[in-house]
């Protein structure tokens, strides 16, 4: 009995009633973001969910952690928690203004939800560091950590062991009583699961900060993961790292790729992660081999990172700054200031590097000097200056949508990919003066006009001389008496080629679909179709399209071919590419 209360004491240190006391506003946060989302949920909504219930939703799920934050970094100063937490809803009022707006126009549009995915990881660094900002106690926060990290994969096991405990109960009663419980029922459970059970189950392992201050254990686990685990991964990524260096300085001798930031930030996070986890072992200087073998590691970090920083210089002088390029400097600037701190300070100091992380990730979301304002400028000039170097600017500056339309797309990738870019993440306003944009059509904002200009919205992006033709789904029967065989037609991006098997081939030539099948050929003129499929550029919506049939029969085959849609392009009225999607079905006189 006493092993079990022990046990029980160990896996619960305080009750309900204290973490709400302790906790309330994230225990709050917790509830409203869960109960938002399962509003959500139940409401299946057809068109855009209301800003205020998804911006709501993630201003609080941030709540959850900052407050938590906030909590322990009072109790820390000996402050009124209260106020510290009444203080916090500050920045998350700021968060929730800046997103609205986005959330209006669009469903979790990408700016916002970067945002909110920065906010987010930024608050759990501050999480990590906040009982130690101001107490110099390393192997502390140490012991914070470790126990913050596997509280949390504890309540992650524990969420899946219940929400599968109780969606077979739920399973179990539909099944019994012929209930007919809808399928969302058990996505609401799993949100109140994940978003108020598992920081709950945190809380209620939440120690005093005082008995981490002294808590001196250290499990052998934690060493022998990092020997066995940990050391087999270090010596695959220091090969694979150091055999490309030596393919680039003695062999190839070219800049380095943007793919070396991959494996780059693979070792040197594993270089850091087998420092963090054995920090007490060495620290305690039970052995120096833990400190020599820690130097040895971070110094072969040292050649590499240079490589990395000039990787992604180059990806950036061409194309240049995006929020991943921007992220990529970011982490590279953390790792240099890591590794050096490190080394420097003789691993005695771990509290800057997740101090300095919580800072690098807040400064990089917020601010004109964050990753979405450079990225937004560096675009935008860059759209500038390769529509200038492409030649498609008119004298006076302006664009020239005739150039554009009569090149291949190709040649207009770039610019396609930068202003499909500025279309999904920021606007055109900085280029807007480039385009013919007419400001008296009301209702159409520069910017939406600047889309159909690019036809970036296009289901398919259109290419000069290019058709497409998309029908809805067949609802009509159709007579398929005579025919014995079927073939499934589906894009394939193969020039004229639309099926080719042993059985049956199928290409396109001038503007004719020519079906070869046991040694005899059929040809069906399909240049009306075309003529259709490029009007069909035109509409927005096509309410009545059907799908097309064509039939070629000869004295031997009939065929008919159920066109879904189609994408093509001509080049002097010749098709020069075709894919359609739809099916064929053969038969024989």
């Amino acid at each position: 009995m006493n092993q079990k209360t022990s046990w029980f004491k160990k896996l619960f240190r305080v009750g309900l009633k204290e973490v709400v006391l302790r906790f309330p506003f994230a225990v709050i946060a917790a509830i409203t973001a869960a109960g938002l989302l399962s509003y959500v949920t139940w409401e299946e909504w057809e068109e855009r969910i209301p800003a205020i219930y998804s911006a709501t939703t993630l201003t609080t799920t941030i709540g959850i952690v900052f407050f938590t934050a906030l909590v322990l970094f009072a109790e820390r100063k000996k402050a009124h928690t209260l106020k510290w937490q009444v203080f916090g809803l500050i920045p998350l009022a700021i968060f929730y203004i800046s997103i609205y707006g986005h959330l209006s126009v669009e469903d979790f549009p990408p700016y916002p939800m970067a945002l909110f995915t920065m906010l987010l990881f930024a608050s759990f660094a501050f999480l990590m560091i906040s009982a130690y900002i101001h107490k110099k106690n390393e192997l502390g926060f140490w012991q914070f950590s470790k126990w913050l990290l596997l509280r949390m994969f504890l309540a992650m096991f524990s969420s899946v062991v219940l929400f599968a405990a109780l969606s077979l109960a739920i399973v179990s009663v539909d099944k019994l009583f012929g209930v007919d419980i809808d399928d969302k029922y058990y996505l609401i459970l799993w949100e109140w699961i994940a978003i108020v059970f598992a920081p709950i189950f945190v809380l209620l392992g939440a120690k005093k900060l005082a008995e981490y201050d002294s808590d001196t254990a250290f499990p052998e686990i934690v060493r022998k993961f990092a020997y066995y685990i940990l050391s087999p991964i270090l010596v695959v990524y220091f090969l694979i790292l150091y055999a490309y260096m030596a393919k680039i300085l003695f062999f190839v001798r070219e800049w380095p790729e943007g793919s070396l930031a991959l494996p780059v930030i693979i070792y040197t996070s594993v270089v850091i992660a087998t420092m963090l986890l054995t920090f007490p072992w060495y620290r305690r200087e039970q052995t120096t081999t833990g400190n020599k073998t820690l130097k040895y590691l971070f110094f072969s970090v040292i050649p590499v990172l240079p490589m990395y920083f000039i990787a992604l210089g180059i990806r950036i002088a061409e194309y240049g700054i995006t929020e991943m390029r921007y992220l990529g400097v970011a982490v590279g600037i953390w790792f240099t200031f890591v590794i050096l701190s490190s080394l420097i300070t003789k691993f005695q100091n771990i509290r800057v590097m997740f101090g300095t992380l919580a800072a690098i990730i807040f400064l990089s979301a917020v601010g004109p000097w964050s990753m979405f304002s450079v990225s937004y400028i560096s675009q935008s000039n860059h759209l500038s200056r390769v529509l200038a170097e492409e030649g498609l600017l008119e004298p006076d500056g302006k664009f020239n949508k005739k150039l554009y339309d009569a090149r291949s797309y190709e040649e207009n990738e770039e610019i396609d990919d930068t202003a499909r870019y500025l279309s999904n993440w920021h606007s055109f306003s900085r280029v807007q003066d480039i385009f013919p944009v007419n400001y008296t059509i009301s209702g159409v904002t520069p910017s939406e006009q600047i889309s159909e200009m690019l036809e970036i919205d296009s289901p398919i992006k259109i290419i000069g001389n290019a058709f497409h033709y998309y029908s809805q789904y067949a609802e009509d029967a159709y007579d398929l008496e005579g025919y014995d065989r079927m073939w499934v037609m589906s894009p394939q991006r193969e020039d004229e080629v639309v099926i080719d098997t042993k059985d049956l081939k199928i290409i396109a030539q001038d503007q004719k679909i020519i079906v070869t099948i046991d040694g005899t050929t059929l040809e069906k003129d399909i240049s009306a179709f075309v003529t259709i499929a490029e009007d069909d550029l035109k509409r927005e919506f096509i309410e009545d399209n059907s799908p097309f049939i064509w039939n070629l029969q000869n004295d031997s085959h009939r065929i008919k071919m159920l066109v879904q849609g189609m994408f093509g392009q001509l080049k002097n009225e010749k098709i020069t590419s075709l894919d359609i999607e739809g099916v064929v079905f053969v038969g024989r006189k």
